[in-house]
């Protein structure tokens, strides 16, 4: 799955928020890089397969960076599984497990990052107006090299450094949000398919579901597709 994620007000905002010179209003081009580093997302309970392992990196990569193309990367990994193609019935179940930890760990990290206080009516400034300085009006979005006064001048990059951070977040909540609607339903249509009503299956998917860091609404749900 390759969906394009976007996002208008806040790719406008990054278009017109650069007005160019040394402090000049920026926002950030979103980090690519992947160094490896320790997550503090709880791993699955079970064996690290490799396939687990790999899933482990990714997750702690979006940590990290907040990337969600590394999400939406994992998502891509997870629906590429083809439990079919494994004839052995030992491994075939093996994997499907590993697969529905793999899962559970992609929404455990959305249900982490999402904040439950975003308004997406709440944009970010396009443009920062400057404090009054000197009393002289400039226009939003100047260079706050331009403002003489230094307590003007470090009131002005502190809102600037403000907005940087709402920008930011807003992007994140708002990539999130449409990712998590687009991967409910693939999620939903691997447990439907691999977890039958049979007791055994029954009992692995609650146990894993149980152990998962999810949303006690998400976990509610995931539970919910196995009845069907």
């Amino acid at each position: 799955m390759r969906t394009a994620l976007l996002l208008a007000p806040v790719m406008a905002l990054a278009q017109l928020c650069g007005c160019g010179g040394e402090g000049a209003q920026t926002v950030s081009a979103p980090v690519t890089s992947r160094p490896a580093m320790p997550s503090s997302i709880a791993p699955p309970r079970g064996p690290m397969t490799p396939a687990n392992a790999a899933n482990q990196g990714y997750l702690a990569d979006f940590e990290r960076l907040k990337d969600v193309q590394i999400l939406e990367d994992e998502a891509d990994r997870l629906q590429g599984i083809g439990l079919a193609d494994e004839k052995d019935p030992m491994k075939q179940r093996a994997l499907r497990k590993d697969t529905l930890h793999g899962w559970l760990a992609l929404f455990g990290a959305i249900d982490a990052a999402l904040d439950p206080r975003f308004d997406p009516k709440d944009l970010p400034q396009v443009r920062v107006s400057p404090p009054v300085s000197e009393g002289i009006h400039y226009p939003p979005g100047v260079d706050p090299s331009v403002l003489k006064d230094p307590a003007a001048r470090a009131e002005y990059q502190r809102k600037i450094a403000e907005n940087e951070r709402k920008t930011a977040n807003y992007s994140l909540q708002f990539k999130l949000r449409r990712l998590d609607e687009g991967l409910m339903p693939q999620a939903e249509a691997f447990i439907e398919g691999a977890y039958s009503t049979d007791p055994e299956d029954r009992r692995e998917l609650e146990e894993t579901i149980a152990a998962a860091k999810l949303d006690p609404r998400r976990a509610a749900t995931l539970r919910s597709w196995a009845d069907q």
